[in-house]
């Protein structure tokens, strides 16, 4: 039984899951596809920014670690996660000199130490969303962003299912909520900051977008935001 087939029912703290993820289903974070799409998010938002020390909110495997630190511009790169597995399958697969790990909750951080705070795909996990917040901003610049990258809502799948009178689909069971660019930047206007941009990328649910290729995919997505599979937001702290 693998290792999502164990956890179907969403669990507050998944420390335990994503321990157990990383250690025994190794091969489900990685695919050719999925590079493209990492890669494809980092150009995206240092198209957009260019920070000199980074903050990775929920690092998971390292890979986004080790290519936002191939960019010139890029100091330094602290990463983060509850999950000290992760840590050491990070560590171990995806080393740089430009990289220090460590297993922490973002709860736990003082300072105001970096021009960018970001996490991918760690945002719908969360059930308690204000404290995300609260804590991103405690580390973060004046004058810095913050950027979260998650899955959209409404994306063409889900769109469809609605039209059906069928209900919205979550990515995975252990997402505690998937949102939609207009109720991210809700946040943010709540906590003070400004907005500055957002952008979707990748797009599925049609059988004739999906035999396309991934390439092809992403860039459709970014031509029609509002149905994208997932969407970056940026934000920038007064």
């Amino acid at each position: 039984m693998s290792v999502h087939d164990r956890y179907r029912q969403f669990v507050s703290d998944q420390r335990e899951f994503f321990d157990s993820l990383i250690s025994e289903d190794w091969e489900t974070y990685f695919s050719e596809d999925w590079d493209k799409l990492r890669r494809f998010e980092i150009a995206e938002l240092f198209h957009r920014i260019q920070p000199a020390t980074v903050l990775d909110i929920g690092c998971g495997c390292g890979f986004h670690d080790k290519e936002m630190a191939q960019y010139p511009f890029v100091r330094k790169i602290h990463a983060i996660d509850y999950s000290s597995k992760s840590i050491e399958a990070a560590n171990r697969q995806y080393p740089h000199p430009k990289v220090s790990r460590t297993t922490a909750d973002l709860r736990e951080l003082v300072g105001s130490d970096y021009e960018l705070v970001v996490s991918w795909q760690v945002f719908e996990h969360l059930d308690e969303p204000d404290e995300y917040f609260t804590s991103a901003l405690r580390v973060l610049q004046s004058g810095g962003w913050l950027v979260i990258f998650t899955p959209n809502r409404l994306r063409l799948s889900n769109i469809k299912r609605i039209l059906k009178r069928q209900p919205i689909q979550y990515c995975d069971p252990q997402h505690y909520y998937e949102y939609t660019p207009k109720e991210l930047k809700s946040f943010g206007d709540r906590f003070g900051l400004s907005f500055v941009d957002w952008f979707g990328y990748g797009i599925s649910g049609d059988k004739r977008i999906d035999r396309l290729a991934m390439d092809k995919k992403l860039k459709l997505g970014r031509r029609l935001p509002w149905l994208a599979d997932s969407f970056g937001i940026v934000f920038r702290k007064p």
